[in-house]
């Protein structure tokens, strides 16, 4: 029911600013729970509603492609979509499209099967991960790039969120990254318990939604408008909306 009535809240949106001369597509990752979920028809999830209730706000309306996330950037920098989300900051990113101010938590931690940690817990960290072991991330992800940029061991860059989740069980790796929250859904999913793993907190990248520079050119002053409409919406606590991530 309610992603039933998110769908009809953007469809009221349509209709009633039809008059807009442009609306605006974003592309997105079809399932990253609880951020995206995947519906038919439509996308809900809490990043979803959160972008809606600002687009709202600006009498906006959108539309929401739902593709591979890495299709989901490519398409932003060809042109071909207006922007993606939710995404955090990164130097490849910033080259051809600009983000909003954030508004969507994230932290990432790695984690470890607890009967395979080589060590003491107490001294198990993330230089000894650096050091030691071998880590995955999803492909195309912000989490991936920073493993290569801060130089740790990479083995396998698998597609989504569960095949990741597989790789640390059948200990095809040492530790993975992966968003807490995502993460805590996967235990969920997979009926697993937190107490079977080590969490070690790397670090926070609060997302946002990334615009692509051709369409901020042509509409020069979406940007500071959508920004201004972000606290009311966003998921974040207030005073951590105004942090740089």
């Amino acid at each position: 029911m309610k992603a039933l009535l998110l769908t009809l809240f953007w469809l009221s949106c349509v209709s009633v600013y039809a008059h807009s001369p442009h609306i605006v597509t974003l592309s997105t990752k079809a399932s990253w729970p609880p951020y995206h979920k995947d519906i038919d028809p439509g996308a809900d999830g809490i990043a979803v509603r959160a972008v809606a209730c600002i687009m709202a706000r600006i009498n906006q309306p959108f539309t929401i492609n739902k593709v591979p996330w890495a299709r989901a950037q490519g398409l932003t920098k060809e042109g071909k979509s207006d922007g993606f989300f939710s995404a955090s900051q990164n130097d490849v990113r910033d080259s051809y499209a600009a983000q909003s101010d954030v508004f969507i938590p994230q932290t990432r931690a790695f984690y470890t099967l607890k009967q395979h940690v080589p060590i003491a817990i107490n001294n198990y960290d993330v230089e000894y991960i650096r050091a030691h072991m071998t880590v995955s991330a999803r492909f195309a992800s912000n989490a991936l790039k920073s493993l290569e940029k801060d130089n740790f061991s990479i083995a396998g860059k698998p597609k989504s969120e569960d095949l990741l989740f597989r790789m640390i069980n059948a200990n095809r790796v040492g530790a993975i990254l992966e968003n807490t929250i995502v993460f805590r859904g996967l235990l969920e999913k997979h009926q697993r318990k937190i107490d079977d793993y080590v969490e070690i907190i790397y670090q926070t990248k609060n997302m946002g939604v990334y615009f692509s520079l051709a369409f901020l050119t042509s509409h020069p002053t979406f940007l500071s408008a959508f920004n201004r409409h972000i606290p009311p919406c966003s998921l974040l606590p207030i005073n951590s909306m105004n942090s740089v991530q």
